[in-house]
């Protein structure tokens, strides 16, 4: 009779974890499944350009003829490593290229996209029971882990929910603070790596939690020191070569987005602060939810508020609340182990919390992106709510199912009362309108851009139309020139390439000077330059096809494709231009102050300088820094009057804004057409030296 309940008991926990789960995708997932998988979730910006990335490294082992390599895929051609520009998801593709290996890309990123998910519940249970949490509250937790409201509100970032890796990783680490051993540490830096190869962000906010949570454990727990130094007597050498290794392949991982931010240079801190958790985020639920309507108030004037939606529900914010009373005055329900865990675990969140908080647009996170090597790239910060649910989880429900184990001696009114912490907070984690597209909708121009770029091009551009989202019009061309083989000069990434905008057409000029700079002078070929098919087709007004030899012509649906040889039989714009001011120069300005600037600039090129269009021509200027090196800021425009033909000038009162910080610098005065180039890359301009001071 004893032998047949033991089956019978993990029978009825796995077909639970089954079914909570099965509930949980079906929540996440719904459009998805419901359609037969003829929707996508969640948009075509951002989930395709993931998808894109999986697909590039498939490519990579199956298409010896790929033109893509592993860091630089064929998009912002010639640009070198622009993958990491963005995630790289190299820890999870794997598991994408075995439903890629009998299925085709749309459904194979569906399942891959279904089964990480499932992946991050499954690791979170498996850490909990390996804890001795009851099954029914593991599920609990792992439910809100992988389904939870903060995961479904980043739907359209699915590079959020490769995180499998984390709980594993810090039950390693956990082991080791208990019992330090050679085995244990490698295991540890193991899955802390894997975490951060299968999603940066991910891995870097586990990385960062960590050096939160060990010194909190070296102050809660008294003996941990003693051990960790016995420890390292005992075997320094192999700990030394262990971590060196750790270290050379986290550098390894890194140094081509080292490489990418030399060259794009830092982000401000201004963008990492709209993106810091206020008070109000931690009350902001997903778009679609049960408490939407009446929270979003609170937040409905936080910058970028779309990645301020980490509110995990009222039932996990009351038994938190329990939680800390159980902490507080039924401390003796714990045992040692367990109370340890639980309080440095929401120490850890605790401290995360405030670190990460901003209040009246003050942080103190403004001196972690200082001192933290990788801290400011991490841009949205808000998404660190996701690994900070996990220390919260795990220390509240270590609590709640002691309390439980000690209050009531029934395991079956323990299970009823877990089974109504689950039906309580199902109603508020479930987002009734998840975002979607229908996948035949983008695959229809795909396969017209494909046959056009298969006629005979070496590298190829398609113009935006501005009939959708830029980010939409960019993935669709990267996705049709991956079909079709061709190296793109499209892309669309988590950043531009220096002189590639990404959200503004690009004229054929401008194309023509961007292959010739970014190759250094090697890009030979045809260029393909595809647009929406019009009444009067030109591939651009700066340079028309008449003056091109060799030209031709392709149709495909909607769109027409030039393909122009390169170097094209036709000579490139002059950027030419004079410039002299009309008043006296300025020898001195304080930081940040305004000045206006009578100017006389002339048109001494060989084409006209249009004031209007996508790439009108504007005066500018630049300040030059003592490291000869341009000043990160925004550039103030003046515009001309009037189209300015060569050989004509025109008098502008030009707006000048010195720099944001005191020094010696020069002013240099110049003209840029936008989205091509500055005039001061291809002629002289006119430098004056000028003292800012505060």
């Amino acid at each position: 009779m004893t032998l047949s309940k033991a089956p019978d008991r993990k029978f009825m926990t796995s077909l639970f974890y089954i079914v909570i789960s099965l509930i949980g995708t079906l929540m996440m997932y719904s459009p998805t499944i419901l359609s037969g998988f003829t929707k996508i979730q969640a948009e075509r910006g951002d989930t395709r350009i993931l998808h894109y990335f999986l697909e590039h490294s498939f490519q990579l082992l199956v298409n010896r003829n790929y033109t893509g390599t592993l860091w630089s895929p064929s998009f912002f051609y010639p640009f070198k490593n622009a993958l990491a520009f963005s995630e790289n998801l190299f820890g999870c593709a794997p598991i994408y290229w075995l439903f890629r290996s009998v299925l085709n890309p749309d459904h194979a990123f569906q399942l891959w996209m279904i089964t990480i998910i499932w992946l991050c519940f499954a690791a979170f249970v498996i850490v909990f029971r390996r804890l001795r949490v009851s099954p029914v509250l593991s599920g609990f937790g792992g439910f809100l882990f992988a389904f939870g409201l903060p995961r479904a509100a980043k739907l359209g970032h699915h590079q959020l929910f490769p995180q499998f890796f984390t709980p594993i990783a810090f039950l390693c680490v956990w082991r080791f603070i208990q019992k330090p051993t050679s085995n244990r540490l490698r295991w540890a830096l193991t899955l802390i790596y894997l975490q951060l190869l299968a999603a940066v962000y991910l891995g870097w906010f586990l990385v960062f939690s960590l050096l939160v949570f060990l010194p909190v454990m070296f102050w809660l727990d008294r003996d941990f020191k003693a051990r960790i130094t016995e420890f390292l007597k005992r075997t320094w050498k192999e700990t030394a070569i262990a971590l060196l290794v750790w270290m050379g392949a986290v550098i390894a991982l890194f140094l081509p987005y080292l490489e990418i931010s030399k060259v794009i240079g830092k982000k401000p801190y201004s963008e990492i602060a709209s993106m810091l958790p206020r008070l109000q985020s931690w009350l902001l639920p997903a778009d679609g939810s049960l408490w939407r309507p009446w929270l979003f108030p609170l937040s409905a004037h936080t910058p970028m508020v779309h990645e301020h939606q980490i509110f995990l529900g009222f039932v996990i914010l009351g038994i938190t609340g329990f939680a800390l009373y159980v902490l507080k005055a039924q401390a003796h329900v714990l045992d040692p182990e367990r109370k340890l865990l639980a309080q440095a675990c929401l120490l850890t969140f605790g401290i995360i919390f405030l670190l990460s908080l901003s209040v009246f647009d003050y942080s103190l996170w403004k001196f972690i992106a200082q001192l933290i090597p990788g801290a400011n790239s991490v841009r949205a910060v808000s998404r660190i709510a996701l690994l900070m649910y996990f220390y919260l989880l795990l220390g509240v429900l270590l609590c709640v199912d002691a309390y439980l184990k000690h209050r009531f001696a029934n395991p079956k009114i323990r299970t009823a009362i877990a089974l109504s912490l689950i039906l309580l907070t199902l109603p508020e984690q479930i987002v009734w309108t998840p975002q979607s597209f229908d996948r035949m909708a983008v695959l229809q121009p795909e396969a017209e851009l494909q046959s056009l770029m298969q006629k005979d091009c070496s590298f190829a551009y398609v113009a935006l139309s501005g009939k959708d989202a830029f980010y939409n019009e960019q993935t669709q061309a990267m996705w049709a020139g991956m079909r079709a083989n061709v190296p793109m000069i499209n892309g669309y990434s988590g950043a531009d390439p220096p002189g590639l905008p990404m959200r503004q057409n690009i004229p054929l000029s401008g194309l023509l000077e961007w292959l010739h700079t970014a190759s250094g002078g090697k890009a030979k070929g045809r260029l393909c330059l595809i647009q929406a098919t019009t009444g009067n087709n030109q591939p651009g007004r700066d340079l028309p096809a008449s003056s091109i030899a060799g030209i031709q012509t392709f149709q495909s649906g909607g769109f027409t494709s030039f393909v122009i040889p390169v170097p094209p039989n036709s000579p490139l714009p002059d950027y030419a231009q004079a410039i002299r001011i009309i008043t006296t120069a300025p020898t001195q300005m304080k930081a940040k102050a305004e000045i206006t600037l009578p100017v006389l600039v002339r048109n001494t090129g060989d084409f006209t300088w249009f004031r209007s269009g996508n790439t009108p021509v504007n005066f500018s200027y630049r300040w030059i820094n003592e490291k000869s090196q341009s000043e990160p800021i925004e550039y103030d425009r003046t515009p001309l009057p009037f189209d300015l033909p060569p050989n004509q000038a025109v008098a502008l009162n030009a707006k000048i804004t010195a720099p944001n910080r005191a020094g010696q610098y020069t002013l240099r005065l110049t003209m840029v057409q936008e989205s091509v180039t500055w005039f001061d890359a291809k002629t002289k301009a006119l430098d004056i030296p000028v003292q800012v001071g505060e």
